[in-house]
């Protein structure tokens, strides 16, 4: 909303304040403290501030599919929440969310310099667990 509110006129940025006033009208708990929002409550939010949208579950596609649906909108330019979560059955779960917004010109020599990055959930999750005990 921010992104759209500063480069659009149709649009105009909006305050966590008046997020949390229309989100409280369909939330059936106390949003503050938060939690953090689920993906109904990001898309009802984004809806009611004029901007629509629309979810896939990566579960639904075939992996080469869905590859192919989330880069057609990274090189759209559309701005995209990515919503992340540990594995089913992997306790505690741990969800996080990110923006997406087209990409940037990589040379060739900077792509074979990449190295793949592996996240451990589980171990990102004790340590939350420890900080939470400090």
């Amino acid at each position: 909303m921010e992104y759209f509110g500063n480069h659009y006129p149709d649009y105009r940025p909006v305050l966590p304040s008046k997020i949390i006033m229309t989100l409280n009208q369909i939330s059936d708990e106390r949003l503050l403290p938060s939690r953090g929002l689920n993906i109904s409550q990001i898309s009802y939010a984004l809806k009611e501030f004029g901007l629509g949208s629309r979810i896939y579950a990566e579960s639904e596609y075939k992996p080469d599919k869905f590859k192919n649906l989330f880069s057609c909108y990274v090189e759209s330019g559309i701005p995209l929440i990515t919503a992340l979560e540990t594995p089913d059955g992997t306790e505690p779960r741990i969800g996080h969310a990110t923006i997406c917004i087209g990409h940037e010109f990589i040379k060739g020599d900077a792509i074979d310099d990449l190295r793949e990055n592996q996240i451990d959930l589980v171990e990102i999750a004790e340590k939350v667990q420890i900080l939470k005990k400090i």
